[in-house]
């Protein structure tokens, strides 16, 4: 499985180590690190979210199952913690709230970004899987 999950401040995949600390990290610097790791893999979900959140956590436990079941068709994910990199998200992206979900293929944004709404959490675990399915 290709992943990408920042539960602290340290960026790793498992294909290859980024020892930053993001804590210390400018927005340059996590620039870097984010367009290195979209231009070594394919099709990427990246999801912002917060530990303390409880939308947040529902939305885990139904996006990484989807990640597992794609994995072996080039998915790659991001999992980034949004208090450690919110002024890098809300630079880069303009993300002021989580969860926020966004797609990648080839580098590129290609899917609208899924945020937190009052649907079932079943619903927006299935707009999740057609944005996947969409960038694979």
């Amino acid at each position: 499985m290709k992943n990408f999950i920042v539960p602290c401040a340290l960026f790793a995949t498992l294909s290859s180590i980024y020892a930053t600390d993001f804590t210390a990290a400018n927005n340059a610097e996590a620039d870097r690190i984010f367009n290195t790791f979209l231009q070594e893999h394919r099709s990427v979900a990246v999801f912002f979210m917060l530990a303390d959140c409880p939308p947040c956590q529902l939305l885990k436990t139904s996006f990484q199952p989807l990640t597992e079941k794609y994995s072996d068709q080039g998915l790659s994910y991001l999992m980034i913690d949004y208090a450690q990199f919110e002024q890098w998200a809300e630079k880069r992206f303009g993300i002021s709230c989580v969860p926020t979900f966004m797609f990648f293929k080839d580098g590129q944004e290609i899917a609208p970004r899924i945020l937190y709404s009052e649907d079932p959490i079943a619903v927006i675990a299935n707009t999740i899987e057609e944005h996947i399915t969409k960038i694979l």
